[in-house]
């Protein structure tokens, strides 16, 4: 008797699935390929803003800072298109500069070359600069 229960609420369900129209499907496969509405978050040391990355249209990523009590709006300070540059995360360094990685490939030669960096800005957006090595006898 269970078993029948069983092979009968399997039948509905498989019936269900295959009734949906194409709408549905095709508005499942643009959620599947959605990408998180916030992607990465930090607090500053202070407790008064938060930095956050916000994927854009297509591979655009931007990373916002906001004021933690939630008044006024976001302020974008930083924006990569993905091509080649995907901005991965930013922290807070202090409560008034982030540290970001920016990472992404470039063709070499025929080769795929990976790179990573990691650059510190203002909250303002401002005063943008390249930490650590900037070159390697690699790069040409």
């Amino acid at each position: 008797m269970n078993r029948l229960m069983m092979v009968a609420a399997l039948a509905g369900m498989a019936s269900g699935t295959a009734a949906q129209g194409p709408e549905t499907r095709a508005g499942a496969g643009a959620l599947f390929g959605a990408r998180e509405s916030v992607q990465q978050i930090d607090i500053s040391p202070d407790g008064n803003r938060i930095v956050y990355l916000e994927p854009g249209p297509g591979r655009i990523t931007g990373a916002y800072v906001a004021d933690s009590a939630g008044t006024g709006e976001p302020q974008r300070v930083l924006l990569t298109n993905g091509s080649p540059d995907r901005l991965r995360w930013c922290r807070f360094s202090s409560n008034e500069r982030l540290i970001c990685q920016i990472s992404g490939q470039i063709n070499s030669v025929g080769y795929l070359v990976p790179y990573s960096r990691l650059v510190t800005i203002g909250i303002d957006g401002k005063a943008m600069a390249m930490l650590g090595q900037t070159s390697s006898q690699y790069d040409e």
